[in-house]
């Protein structure tokens, strides 16, 4: 029995329990020629075709599984994108395959989705960062704190709980990964907004997570607050940019915080946003009394400042 034959027979009779030692104990090159059949079987058992009023493809839920493991062994970079199977980067079934094979495109199609307007939700971020600290990916930096924003909430019994301290699993994530949340543009402030069954969704968000973090000393006060202002000023879209203008007067900055973030503070008043503008002011009239408050430095951002909307 030829490899394409053995394989046939696998998914007419459903076997996903033994394609993962088919594939195993296959050569590369035998696996790559094997790529070819599964295509045209793909192709067969996913397309949907009317049955009376409803509409269903070939493939049960088994055949679908021993498909996908397949595009994992047998396809390459173009192949593997063509197909997007998306549903396999979970930890459920990557970690069947990982063991004994990782193709060398897979780094490439995970931080492909750095920068799509979606993310793969089967692979979550405390995955990604073991994959990555078992030297298995390497992340981008904004794929990281993209899939960060939505560590702290976890499904459970079909509801959404709020889990902030998994973010204390991995070093990483408070020594490095944390402030790629103020250097890229993500979801961080409507992170909570699409989740239901929270019981106090108000106080279950990343403003209370940083500013817990921070009493705690979990964060550094001064870098958040100094980080808050760039970000805020970092041409994000307006919602994000005043997210960040909030979060900064939400920490709750005493008078000498103000003080030795004054250039942070002035160049806020060059923002396109009102939002952000009124922060910059608001943290002048917070100093402008005190002697170490720069008024020549100000006085350099007012002509910008009145010609603000």
């Amino acid at each position: 029995m030829t490899n394409e034959e053995h394989y046939i027979k696998l998914l007419e009779k459903s076997r996903n329990e033994d394609i993962i030692a088919f594939l195993q104990q296959l050569s590369v090159d035998e696996r790559k020629a094997l790529a070819v059949p599964v295509k045209k079987l793909a192709k067969e058992y996913f397309a949907y075709q009317q049955n009376g009023n409803s509409w269903s493809s070939k493939a049960n839920e088994k055949q679908r599984e021993i498909l996908h493991y397949s595009f994992f062994a047998c396809y390459n970079k173009k192949e593997i994108e063509r197909e997007n199977p998306t549903w396999l980067l979970s930890r459920e079934h990557l970690r069947k395959l990982l063991p004994w094979y990782c193709p060398s495109w897979l780094n490439d199609y995970v931080n492909s989705f750095a920068e799509k307007d979606w993310l793969p939700y089967a692979l979550d971020y405390d995955y990604l960062i073991e994959l990555s600290n078992d030297r298995l990916l390497q992340p981008l930096p904004r794929l990281i704190a993209r899939k960060l924003v939505s560590a702290i909430f976890e499904q459970k019994d079909k509801k959404q709980l709020f889990v902030p301290e998994k973010l204390l699993k991995h070093a990483a994530t408070l020594e490095e990964h944390i402030w790629y949340l103020f250097q890229y543009e993500t979801n961080i402030h409507t992170a909570s907004n699409w989740l239901y069954g929270l019981e106090d969704k108000e106080q279950q968000n990343w403003e209370t997570v940083l500013t817990t973090f921070v009493t705690e000393g979990k964060i550094d006060k001064h870098r958040i607050l100094k980080e808050s202002l760039l970000a805020a000023n970092r041409n994000f879209n307006k919602s994000l940019s005043g997210w960040f203008a909030d979060l900064f007067w939400r920490l709750e900055p005493s008078v000498d915080d103000a003080v030795a973030l004054q250039p942070e503070v002035f160049n806020l008043s060059t923002s396109p946003h009102s939002k952000v503008v009124n922060a910059a002011l608001q943290g002048c009239k917070a100093i402008y009394d005190r002697k170490e408050f720069c008024a020549s430095n100000f006085l350099d951002h007012v002509p910008v400042l009145l010609t603000s909307d």
